[in-house]
């Protein structure tokens, strides 16, 4: 049988976008018989895709060569937002209203009463990101903050004038979420030209999890992981029907994000109070330890009714809520992240047996770990204990 080729339209010099080819690639490894041919959405190569017969294509970023192919009855699956919308095409993608859900999920957890968001104007996904993430900030009761939109004709991100300013406005501390990592990036390296600490005075959340930028911040910056090699996986797969002449959806998969990967800039201590400092630095270092209270008591000079009340007062919730908040946020990313047995899960996340992990995380998540992880992967299967 011959080769089916099909064009894969996307930047290859993108983290995000290598993990949705890696995604693509292992759709194909799994013994479909395909000849890639990949086309950056800004190069001469594009033209291509109408003279070379291609079976199909897969495209993060809209062309005009695509709408036509469309028409013509080659099966186009999109993996982004753009060729989702602008061309009506089937695709799958991220929940970015899930996304900003997310991020404020994490940030609500610090003691803040301010939150704040930074985006790229007239895009997609930046929208969508903080529509979610200001809704669950609001129904929080917190404070919203939006770094005004750019004035240029353009111009899709404020300028470091309007941003410095806009980050000396806000009231501290204040929690920031940016709607990708280059922006996070940006919005860090201007709060340490400002002097404004990260993250006890500004806790910084990014988005995509691009490891290497999220490492090169000062400090490391948190950040929600996009499930980009599922995108491209789950696209390869509607196309492959699509090119069987199967029936596609119309309606775009939507899949949920990986949740947020904690790094220093998200984390906020409690400044000016050693105590409390001590204690939630040691729950933090030693939660994936079957810890108690007791334990956390024995690392400050301080009853517990002070430590509490003082604890409770900034944090809005007990030290065992503590304990149990930073487990659980293990618990996530292990569940998320790796294919780590739920006994493993149990011992690394400080819990003493699966049957009490999957006790407290079915309580406060609302679903058992096994579906819990089968939302990151493209294959369910229950996880054994």
């Amino acid at each position: 049988m011959t080769p089916k080729t099909v064009g894969v339209v996307l930047y290859r010099g993108s983290g995000m976008h290598l993990r949705m080819l890696h995604g693509v690639q292992r759709f194909v490894q799994e013994g479909h018989d395909w000849r890639i041919q990949l086309i950056e959405p800004d190069s001469d190569q594009v033209p291509w895709l109408e003279r070379a017969g291609v079976s199909g294509v897969l495209a993060s970023h809209s062309v005009p060569e695509l709408a036509r192919l469309s028409r013509a009855g080659v099966p186009v699956v999109g993996m982004s937002h753009s060729t989702g919308l602008l061309l009506r095409l089937p695709g799958t993608i991220c929940d970015d209203l899930a996304v900003g859900r997310v991020a404020a999920e994490a940030l609500l957890a610090q003691p803040v009463a301010d939150l704040g968001f930074v985006g790229r104007a007239g895009v997609v996904w930046s929208t969508l990101r903080e529509a979610g993430f200001r809704s669950a900030v609001e129904q929080a009761g917190r404070r919203y903050h939006r770094c005004p939109e750019p004035h240029g004709a353009g111009q899709a991100e404020p300028s470091d004038d309007d941003l410095m300013e806009w980050l000396r406005s806000l009231p501290k501390p204040v929690g920031v979420l940016a709607a990708n990592d280059v922006l996070g990036h940006r919005v860090a390296a201007m709060c340490q030209h400002l002097q404004i600490g990260v993250p006890d005075r500004v806790a910084l959340v990014g988005v995509d999890n691009e490891e290497l930028l999220c490492r090169m911040t000062h400090p490391p910056l948190s950040s929600v992981a996009i499930p980009h090699e599922r995108i491209g996986y789950e696209a390869a797969a509607l196309l492959h029907r699509a090119m069987s002449g199967q029936d596609v959806p119309t309606a775009r998969v939507t899949l949920p994000p990986l949740g947020v990967v904690v790094r220093q800039s998200s984390e906020v201590l409690a400044a000016g109070d050693a105590d409390l400092t001590t204690a939630v630095r040691f729950i933090r270092d030693r939660a994936g330890d079957p810890i108690t209270v007791r334990d956390v008591l024995d690392q400050v000079p301080a009853s517990r009714r002070s430590l509490e009340r003082r604890f409770k007062k900034l944090y809005g919730r007990t030290l065992l809520q503590e304990i149990r908040r930073v487990r659980l946020t293990r618990v996530r990313d292990l569940l998320a992240h790796t294919d780590q047995s739920l006994k493993q899960v149990a011992r690394r996340s400080g819990f003493r047996s699966v049957r009490r992990l999957h006790m407290v995380f079915t309580a406060e998540v609302g679903m058992t770990l096994a579906a819990y992880r089968r939302q990151f992967r493209s294959m369910g299967g229950d996880e054994e204990a």
